[in-house]
């Protein structure tokens, strides 16, 4: 009988995060789980762990790589190698609640659903944004994100052909709007939540290299490829599109360099051109970017570079008033603290001018 899941966990030099995260899957309240470990040439000694926890957990199965392929590869061949009725994905720096994949399971089978998927769950500050499920529960087609809090039915996936553009960067999106686009419903569970760690110097959180820069941009033209080419109504268009958009220019301004950045406004300009539902589009793009559509509009690539950077010092400018109210309240706390200090010990020399006074004239 095949497993009810099948987990596909890439690894590439985590092994400080890697035993929490495989305690996490294989302590699972749901029976029936297969782990896939795909370690992508780590130099680390990730593959030391994997096999140990391979030989103690008959569900845990290792494919080694010789060399490092990337993460899409990796979980590309565990999608192949996958016998579960459902898959999941797990990055080895974070980790799942207990009941994670039970209750996505239950979910699933009980809605005959192609996709369910849970929430992520900051690691730091256990803080969850629960308004991008929100969008997917309006309609499944604005499911382009937080692709590792879901399990996917598998037949659904190998059928329609559906696995990660081998990018460094924005296969995830691709990957979950290619699901939202073919699945026949993305149920969302609301009480299910991933950890994801953030690690500053990750891939995904660190600052871009150029060649990351470039591939943002690739995965970017896939999104509008697959939003232009499809049905979907105008709204979801236009939140997908737009989201993807935004993301992209502000995480590729993460690195400083003026090639990366004029690439970046040239293929943002070349891509507005491209948009189908201009409407939809400008109003989801002006929530996140404030008046960034009359610049695009200018199809200069000089404005856009300006109109970031003047964000970035509104931006910063925002953070320092913020600091400086932050330093006000303080000082004020810490004056009343002052002061609430000086009163006590104002009572204390009270009371013991009171008790020296009592013992003087014998009064007990």
């Amino acid at each position: 009988m095949n497993p009810k899941v099948s987990v596909i966990i890439p690894i590439y030099n985590t092994a400080p995060y890697l035993r929490r995260c495989l305690n996490s899957v294989s302590g699972q309240t749901l029976q029936d789980i297969e782990i896939i470990c795909v370690n992508d040439g780590s130099t680390d000694n990730s593959l030391e762990i994997l096999r140990e926890y391979e030989q103690k957990d008959r569900g845990v199965r290792v494919i080694d790589f010789a060399g490092n392929k990337g993460v899409s590869a990796a979980r590309n061949a565990g999608i192949d190698a996958a016998v579960g009725e459902y898959i999941g994905f797990v990055d080895s720096d974070d980790y799942v609640e207990d009941t994670f994949y039970e209750k996505l399971y239950s979910r699933a089978k009980t809605t005959d659903a192609d996709a369910a998927k849970g929430s992520y769950k900051n690691h730091k500050d256990g803080q969850v944004d629960y308004s991008l499920n929100e969008q997917i529960k309006e309609n499944k087609t604005n499911f382009a994100f937080t692709f590792s809090s879901g399990i996917y039915r598998t037949v659904f996936i190998k059928k329609n052909k559906i696995n990660f553009p081998e990018l460094m960067d924005m296969e995830d999106p691709v990957f979950a709007f290619k699901v939202a686009l073919s699945a026949n419903k993305v149920e969302v569970v609301d009480d299910v939540n991933i950890f994801i760690v953030g690690r500053e110097n990750s891939a995904t959180f660190g600052i871009p290299s150029y060649e990351r820069v470039v591939d943002k941009c690739k995965g970017l033209q896939m999104i509008f490829d697959l939003a232009n080419n499809s049905s979907i109504v105008q709204e979801s268009y236009g939140f997908v599109t737009a989201l993807w958009f935004c993301i992209t220019f502000g995480n590729s301004f993460k690195n400083r360099s003026l090639k990366a950045r004029v690439f970046v406004v040239e293929e943002l300009l070349r891509l507005f051109k491209e948009v189908k539902y201009m409407e939809s589009f400008a109003n989801e793009l002006n929530k996140r970017y404030g008046n960034i559509f009359s610049v695009l509009e200018k199809n200069d690539p000089w404005d856009l570079l300006c109109y970031h950077e003047n964000m970035r010092i509104l931006g910063l400018e925002q953070q320092l008033e913020d600091t400086r109210k932050h330093t006000e309240n303080l000082t004020q706390q810490m004056e009343a603290a002052n002061q609430q200090l000086e009163s006590t010990k104002q009572q204390l020399r009270l009371a013991k001018l009171r008790g020296n006074v009592r013992s003087t004239l014998g009064v007990k």
